[in-house]
């Protein structure tokens, strides 16, 4: 075979193993979607929060918050907000059949003008879309910067593990 038919071959091979993980991807993104979607807009999930000092190591300044929502026995969303003194940093967490499936990060900060900061208008810095597979980061989307570490995706998934932990010993401890 010469070197022409094997860069035909190739050539071929990398095109349809490109589109086949593109649409296999992509499909996995509309599910993840449609079940992030369907979370979102079930108004009758349980909710249990937990105050920042029984799920922070050291509390922030503006304190923070851990909210999971539960389908019946299942959670399905976990919520953790922090107040920080530049802002908010806000972590959703979406669950299927437990499994991690999506985060989405927002960090906020105080509105600063001429005459200082304002503590009571916050404006959006930074917002991070993280898709999960079989445990692993399948696709993210980012868009602005904050203090927020794009290296600090790595630990989405051992948090969202320790919160939902958290969060399930907590709500069978209520019955």
């Amino acid at each position: 075979m010469g070197f022409r038919n094997c860069f035909i071959l190739a050539g071929l091979f990398l095109t349809f193993h490109s589109k086949t993980f593109g649409q296999t991807s992509n499909a996995d993104i509309v599910q993840i979607r449609q079940i992030f979607t369907r979370i979102n807009s079930d108004t009758v999930l349980e909710k249990l929060v937990i105050d920042g000092e029984d799920f922070l190591e050291h509390t922030p300044d503006g304190g923070g918050e851990l909210t999971g929502y539960f389908s019946k026995a299942q959670l399905v969303k976990v919520s953790e907000w922090i107040g920080l003194s530049y802002g908010i940093r806000q972590t959703d967490f979406y669950y299927d059949n437990v499994n991690l499936i999506f985060c989405y990060v927002r960090e906020e900060h105080f509105q600063t003008k001429d005459s200082g900061i304002n503590y009571n208008k916050t404006v959006p810095v930074f917002e991070g879309r993280y898709y999960f597979k079989n445990d692993k980061l399948i696709q993210k989307k980012l868009n602005g910067s904050g203090f927020w570490d794009k290296n600090d995706e790595s630990a989405l998934l051992p948090d969202s593990r320790v919160y939902s932990k958290l969060l399930l010993k907590k709500k069978s401890g209520l019955k």
